[in-house]
């Protein structure tokens, strides 16, 4: 069976609704996104026997890691901002002749 053009052009426009529309659950549900990114990252150990070679190996980290800990941990940060603890120590004091810039 071949497959044709409005096959793939249906799936792409498929593919591309879903892609959306877990972006913006991953949005709105910032916890989800962080839990889901974090399981994402610990199932590296069923990827043995289906990832064959180092170019793949490459190729899935380099997405995965990047989103999973910028993007994921990093949307998590963003909406739970605490103080800095650089900025706590350089206004304690002791730090304040070595950091001028925060002062």
């Amino acid at each position: 069976m071949e497959t044709t053009f409005w096959f793939f052009a249906l799936s792409m426009v498929l593919y591309i609704a879903v892609l959306l529309a877990v972006v913006d659950v991953m949005r709105k549900n910032p916890r989800f996104a962080l839990v889901f990114w974090l399981l994402a990252l610990l199932t590296f150990p069923l990827w043995g026997d289906y990832v064959q070679g180092w170019f793949r190996w490459v190729k899935t980290l380099s997405v995965l890691l990047p989103t999973a800990l910028l993007v994921g941990f990093g949307r998590y940060a963003e909406l739970y901002k605490k103080e800095n603890l650089l900025k706590r120590l350089v206004d304690m004091g002791p730090l304040r002749c070595i950091i001028p810039e925060y002062s």
